[in-house]
């Protein structure tokens, strides 16, 4: 009898914790107020959140969009395959990745974790705060009064920090493997393109891993690189 109450009594969170509501060519959404139990997913449809939300899991899509409204709390992972995610002013994640889609941040937004992306662009709003970092394949970057708490690493993306923004990590430029075609008949390197603008500032250094990319950085006045540069070319 004990050992049925224990039972019992360990049960009831582990399926409170791992609750999901999953739809098939079909959209969800959630109306301004509401508190999830558990994680909502969808395929085929997007995921559509109210204001002053709260979702005591994760969201994750295949092929459509997820939007959030503002104030909202999502406690677990935001995850799109095949299409954008959205995460509105003053909101909260602990992480978001996306494969085939952009990822776009409003004003004073936090991120527990880390931000990655393959083909979408990422863009951040004023305020906002990622204690992790940014990573990406071949989609841009583009921070607006944004502070990173690590760094920022891509293969292929363009990076675009402005509005007094704060990266206190490195940035690199990981290698990308060449395609037959590309090694057969040796390309021109391709250019990579690194600006700051309005007194933003990168603690790290700048690091180029890549010898078949020129890495050019743009340093408008004002704006500082505290650590070193390596294999980048400054346009003045």
């Amino acid at each position: 009898m004990k050992l049925k109450k224990f039972l019992l009594f360990i049960a009831v969170p582990i399926i409170s914790a791992t609750f999901i509501f999953s739809t098939v060519n079909k959209s969800i959404s959630v109306d301004e107020g509401t508190e999830t139990k558990g994680s909502l997913s969808s395929v085929n449809g997007s995921i559509s959140i109210g204001n002053n939300v709260v979702v005591r899991g994760s969201l994750r899509n295949i092929n459509g969009s997820i939007r959030t409204g503002e104030k909202c709390e999502i406690k677990d992972i935001l995850k799109n395959v095949n299409g954008s995610i959205s995460l509105g002013n003053n909101s909260y994640a602990l992480k978001i990745s996306t494969v085939n889609g952009s990822v776009r941040l409003g004003d004073n937004c936090r991120i527990k974790t880390i931000i990655k992306s393959v083909n979408g662009s990422i863009k951040c709003k004023t305020g906002t705060r990622i204690r992790g970092g940014i990573s990406t394949v071949n989609g841009s970057v583009t921070l607006y009064g944004t502070e990173i708490g690590e760094g920022i690493i891509t293969y292929n993306g363009h990076i675009e920090i402005k509005g007094n923004s704060i990266v206190n990590g490195d940035i690199i430029i990981k290698k990308s493997k060449l395609g037959f075609f590309e090694k057969l008949f040796k390309k021109k390197k391709k250019e990579l393109r690194i600006k700051l603008s309005g007194n933003s500032l990168i603690k790290g250094d700048i690091v180029n891993k890549n010898e078949n990319r020129d890495v050019i950085l743009i340093l408008a006045p004002g704006c500082k690189v505290e650590g070193k540069l390596i294999n980048i070319t400054e346009e003045k």
